[in-house]
């Protein structure tokens, strides 16, 4: 958290956020960089790297679906953009209108990052025959132009630029319906 609040404060992410969404051979620029998460795949891994950095942390699960940003502008949804190479990605919004999040945040204007996932039961009920995994099956339906099966999937948010550490933004994500 220390570390996020010192780059926080030589880079401001309110600099980052722009009104229009720049489009570039088709893919859409993110307004916050959406780089892939580090994970420990083990708790003893993890216990390695700890003895190597130790200190207070925030640790949370990772979670495996297809990452999203929400972009809210004067309270509203109004684009949502998949990871891609985490500077561009794919128009996803018509598909992520069809999940349940919260579509209005009264006077907030800024991005959430996320993951779109697909519960093992749902997979199990309704998908498994067509797919490998949940992960997979998300992936797919995410992408499908007629939304058909987004309204199985569940958006899960840990990252917003709002805040000036981790543990303010999971309250402030907490306090406004995620």
């Amino acid at each position: 958290d220390t570390l996020y609040s010192e780059l926080k404060n030589d880079y401001p992410t309110s600099s980052l956020i722009k009104a229009v969404t720049e489009k570039t051979n088709g893919k859409l620029k993110h307004h916050i960089i959406t780089g892939t998460l580090e994970k420990c795949a083990s708790e003893y891994e993890f216990v390695d790297w700890y003895k190597k950095h130790p200190g207070k942390y925030l640790v949370s699960y990772k979670m495996d679906g297809n990452s999203q940003e929400l972009i809210y502008s004067n309270g509203k949804f109004v684009q949502s953009i998949s990871r891609g190479d985490g500077f561009y990605g794919e128009d996803t919004t018509k598909q992520m209108s069809s999940i349940n999040f919260p579509k209005a945040i009264p006077g907030f204007n800024g991005s959430i990052r996320g993951e779109v996932m697909l519960s093992k039961k749902v997979w199990k009920e309704k998908y498994s025959a067509e797919t490998k995994n949940a992960r997979n099956c998300s992936a797919g339906l995410i992408k499908r132009l007629n939304c058909k099966g987004c309204e199985d999937l569940e958006f899960f948010a840990y990252d917003v630029d709002e805040g000036d550490t981790l543990s303010s933004k999971f309250d402030f994500l907490q306090k406004v319906g995620f």
